[in-house]
């Protein structure tokens, strides 16, 4: 009898595939989805709320028992109508098709995008990746003013004197647990790659260049990172943008929090209200609410750290869309020709608005819409990848991509790769949201040779699994590429001449200290 209740005992864990993992704060059941098991809603940091909030990241308490891993934790507060956010959101979930402690399998530590103001973890399943034979981590960071407010008051209070930074923190901290504890599920805490997608690339770009990152990443991946400056600093004024505890003092005025304890006693949404203000808020960069310059989590101008070849030397994938231009397209003349492209140029590179203009036809309002895609696209994240190509590349392997291919689902009805548009493939799986219902046997085709070139860097630094076309590291002498388009391929010269004359005004820019040449807005 005793025998028979202990078989009915663990039927319910047979029957849902539940799986037990201990970490250093307690042990958690996940389960087993397509052969993958899966753990959701770990915390891996205290609730940053009520005296936690815009503090670094405190460590996660203990628990007693078998805590259930089966449902995503919720998400870090936002600007945006979804269900279940929260200041209290510093969770993360594992994905891992090995069966035992023992496999020591690579580990993806994914850093999702959404401008540093919205997205989660939770987005993006992991399943698919997963079976490529590696262990994924998602993550949720803090977001918006929740995660990038700066203030003298919070600087004051800090040990390092520096506010601010607190998502990446949060990142760090996560990559923190992630060393101590993926070797129970099967990772090795010694082979993990970071990647990210627009705000998560430049995430990962900042973790490049960040100290406090050291020895917790082997290996990066970049997709279409918004790198182009400016960026903003803590204190100072570059590129005349206003420091970050310039605009923190501005938006507690007009909260009207003169102490420390009245700005945590705000409700976020009050906080994002005053920094959406005009005249009070931040402006001048592409995303207005990101890291900033502050010495200590970031400690310098991101394009002289690479410049002086002061970042992690890891090897690293970056890339961009063919349509990443469709973020930030000026449509705001009415008047689309030639003439209103050459002023719109004009107003953001006054000092090469012909060699510009002259790259990017525009005598109709179809060439006018099409030129203003290409230059944002080109000026933003084409131009930025090749130029953090050339640098990384004196110091670490290097492989960069272009993503061209469009999914079956809206061939002929946009122009091109939107922003994002390479997401389904990486994962392997389709998104509505990105007009990738389902796969179609082509779609399928680049996903699974997206995703294994991806697990496959992750594996060994280099993107080559045996039987693929070759795509061959990147060399500023070669200036070789790999193209994810109708066919996978290596090419030369991407966007060229584009590219070389925007990279030209980039670094006189930088010299000059000049007024921001406005990211392709």
């Amino acid at each position: 009898m005793k025998f028979r209740l202990s078989i009915l005992a663990l039927t319910p864990l047979l029957l849902f595939g539940a799986e037990l993992v201990k970490i250093d704060t307690g042990s958690l059941e996940g389960a087993v989805n397509d052969g993958v098991r899966v753990f959701k809603g770990i915390p891996y940091a205290a609730p940053p709320v009520g005296e936690l909030r815009w503090k670094a990241p405190r460590p996660a308490a203990r628990w007693q028992g078998d805590r259930k891993a089966l449902e995503f934790g919720p998400g870090c507060w936002q600007p945006r109508n979804a269900p279940n956010l929260s200041e209290d959101c510093l969770y993360l979930n594992v994905y891992t098709p090995a069966r035992d402690a023992k496999a020591k399998l690579p580990v993806m530590f994914w850093i999702h995008g959404g401008a540093f103001v919205s997205g989660s973890g939770s987005i993006y399943r992991g399943e698919k990746l997963a079976q490529q034979g590696v262990v994924l981590v998602t993550i949720n960071y803090r977001l918006g003013p929740m995660g990038f407010f700066s203030h003298p008051l919070l600087s004051k209070e800090s040990p390092r004197g520096v506010s601010g930074n607190y998502g990446l923190l949060d990142m760090i901290a996560a990559l923190e647990w992630t060393k101590r504890n993926i070797a129970r599920f099967g990772g090795d805490p010694s082979n993990v790659t970071i990647f990210g997608e627009s705000a998560g690339a430049a995430a990962v770009h900042y973790l490049m260049g960040s100290p406090l990152s050291k020895g917790l990443f082997a290996k990066a991946i970049m997709e279409s990172n918004p790198s182009a400056p400016p960026r903003r600093h803590l204190r100072e004024r570059w590129y005349d943008v206003d420091p970050g505890e310039t605009v923190g003092e501005r938006v507690a005025a007009e909260l009207k929090a003169g102490a420390a304890a009245a700005l945590r006693a705000v409700e976020p949404k009050a906080v994002m209200a005053a920094m959406q203000k005009p005249g009070v808020g931040p402006s001048g960069t592409l995303m207005p609410l990101e890291p900033v310059i502050d010495g200590y989590v970031v400690p310098g101008d991101m394009d002289d750290i690479f410049e002086q070849g002061r970042q992690h030397k890891v090897p690293l994938i970056l890339g961009a869309n063919s349509d990443e231009g469709n973020l930030a397209v000026a449509v705001s003349v009415k008047a689309r020709d030639a003439l209103s492209f050459k002023q719109i140029v004009s107003q953001y590179y006054p000092r090469h608005a012909d060699e510009i203009a002259a790259l990017y036809p525009a005598d109709t309002a179809e060439q006018y819409v099409a030129g203003m895609r290409r230059l944002s696209g080109d000026r933003s994240f084409v131009t930025a990848a090749r130029w953090i190509a050339a640098r990384h590349a004196k110091v670490a392997p290097v492989y960069l991509y272009y993503f061209s291919y469009v999914a079956s689902s809206i061939k002929g009805k946009v122009p091109g790769a939107a922003h994002a548009a390479e997401l389904p493939f990486v994962f392997q799986m389709p998104m509505a949201a990105l007009g990738v219902p389902q796969f179609s046997p082509e779609d399928l085709k680049v996903a699974q040779a997206m995703s294994s070139m991806w697990a496959q860097f992750a594996r060994s630094g280099n993107p080559n699994p045996s039987g693929s076309p070759v795509w061959p590291a990147y060399k500023p002498d070669a200036d070789e590429y790999f193209e994810f388009g109708e066919t996978l391929a290596a090419k030369k010269g991407l966007h060229l001449p584009a590219t070389s004359v925007l990279s030209r005004v980039h670094d006189e820019m930088r010299a000059a200290k000049l007024p921001a040449a406005g990211n392709g807005k």
